[in-house]
């Protein structure tokens, strides 16, 4: 079975899909019906990047997981956490349409992403975590005590592009010097 991780276009009409899992490449040509499929190393095979991807995937399942629990829940946080309740009421007077939470999980989801995934992909996260976010806010109509927003949505893409952001702009300071 092959699993793609990646579809990369390229010119001559090749299109090629990498599978981190089974190690294979397969290529289509273009202007036939024809499929190849050779041996490849996947990008990078180190326990790191492993660990990487499996802190991505928790972090999704968490952000999900999180957007989908009844309201009863940020009660316990505001009591629970030292300093989360007034933080909170600060972010919200000073900010009402902002969702300091959502910020801050697709800001890390998007910071996680931008660094493990392969340079072709750079335009599928922003669209990925819109779309989780999106799913995430239409699901929550159905969670007692919990109403969809659009703001919520706002704030996803505000975490994306700040999590976007702070990668470039480390990448850019390491090319410099």
């Amino acid at each position: 079975m092959v699993v793609a991780c990646c579809v990369v276009l390229h010119g001559r009409g090749f299109r090629r899909s990498y599978t981190g899992i089974t190690g294979t490449l397969v290529v289509w040509r273009a202007g036939g019906s024809s499929l190849s499929s050779v041996s490849a190393v996947p990008r990078s095979t180190g326990l790191l990047r492993h660990l990487g991807l499996i802190g991505l995937a928790l972090s999704l399942v968490g952000a999900v997981a999180g957007a989908l629990v009844p309201a009863s829940v940020m009660g316990w946080l505001r009591v629970e956490v030292p300093g989360f309740a007034l933080a909170w009421d600060w972010l919200d007077a000073s900010l009402p349409w902002l969702n300091p939470l959502h910020v801050i999980a697709y800001a890390w989801l998007a910071l996680l992403w931008k660094l493990l995934a392969p340079r072709g992909s750079w335009w599928r996260m922003p669209v990925v975590l819109l779309v989780v976010g999106i799913g995430c806010e239409v699901l929550q109509q159905f969670v007692p005590t919990r109403q969809p927003r659009v703001t919520d949505v706002l704030s996803d893409a505000l975490g994306i592009a700040i999590g976007w952001g702070v990668v470039m702009a480390v990448q850019r300071m390491r090319r410099r010097g």
